[in-house]
């Protein structure tokens, strides 16, 4: 009998790993890979209240008193967000909560934008993933800080990756100078000019998450956060918003990819279950 058990475990241990080995042959996930979350092309997208209802109900826009609201559908569908001279920036809950608790977790955007009116000094468009709060001053999360001028590259850059782990205060909103990479550049983005940006989160230790992101032709490397007692771990919030200038931008063709944790595990136990099987032939 105890022969019989160590015998079982041993192909459990076997079928564990012949699952890893077998995750990119059969398509599975992993750091480099994932499951999409969700994707957006905003194509169907309705105003209800204030509300953008579309993949996800984006809004209602949280606003500085100096900033016309303005969250709609344009461009033969896009999410539309700016046309003022604050800050603004809307929330959406995500389908489902995503752990950033084990190595190897990872969530991530990618997106088209144009921005339209942009001026030396712009923070333009910042997007990221937060763990949600009944405030949001009290959400905590990461977040790009992508930086557009009118004028020539170089001055006033604000193009970096940023993380929010105070409770009690907006980074996204209220600063670009959150805990985070320096300030590392700005590129020159033209009006209408169609960009792509890519944003991603990934636990890459048992105390440290690396933030890392694309901003059109500005690709901002890599930033190692050293978790704290209220680094965000689940998250369940996507934004967006500008930060103080005046200027508006379109975002389109949303996807959202994550590691899906139980099914690595699924992939483990079918490693397990064939090694069981092929040891009872």
């Amino acid at each position: 009998m105890n022969m019989k058990k160590a015998t079982n475990s041993k192909c459990l241990v076997m079928g564990a790993f012949a699952g890893l080995l077998a995750m990119p042959l059969m398509g599975g996930v992993g750091p480099a890979h994932g499951a999409v979350l969700f994707t957006d092309d905003f194509t169907n997208a309705v105003m209800d209240n204030g509300v953008l209802k579309s993949t996800l109900d984006y809004g209602p826009a949280t606003a500085t008193s100096s900033h016309t609201l303005s969250v709609g559908t344009l461009d033969d569908g896009a999410l539309h967000l700016g046309d003022g001279s604050g800050s603004i920036y809307i929330t959406a809950a995500l389908p489902q909560t995503i752990s950033l608790a084990n190595v190897g977790d990872f969530i991530q955007m990618t997106f088209d934008f144009t921005t339209e009116g942009h001026t030396r000094g712009n923070r333009v468009l910042r997007y990221g993933f937060f763990q949600g709060a009944a405030v949001d001053a009290d959400a905590v999360g990461y977040f790009l800080s992508g930086y557009n001028q009118a004028d020539s590259p170089g001055d006033d850059m604000n193009s970096r990756l940023n993380v929010d782990a105070v409770v009690g205060t907006n980074h996204f909103y209220a600063t670009s100078t959150a805990p985070g990479t320096p300030n590392i550049g700005s590129d020159l983005l033209l009006d209408d000019e169609r960009n792509q940006a890519t944003f991603r989160v990934e636990r890459i230790s048992a105390t440290e998450m690396r933030l890392s992101g694309v901003h059109g032709p500005r690709d901002l490397g890599s930033f190692d956060h050293t978790i704290t007692a209220t680094s965000a771990i689940e998250i369940d919030e996507i934004w967006f918003g500008i930060q103080n200038r005046s200027t508006n931008f379109t975002i389109d063709n949303l996807e959202v990819t994550y590691i899906p944790e139980p099914a690595s595990l699924a992939l483990l136990g079918l490693g397990g279950l064939l090694m069981l099987t092929r040891r009872r032939a």
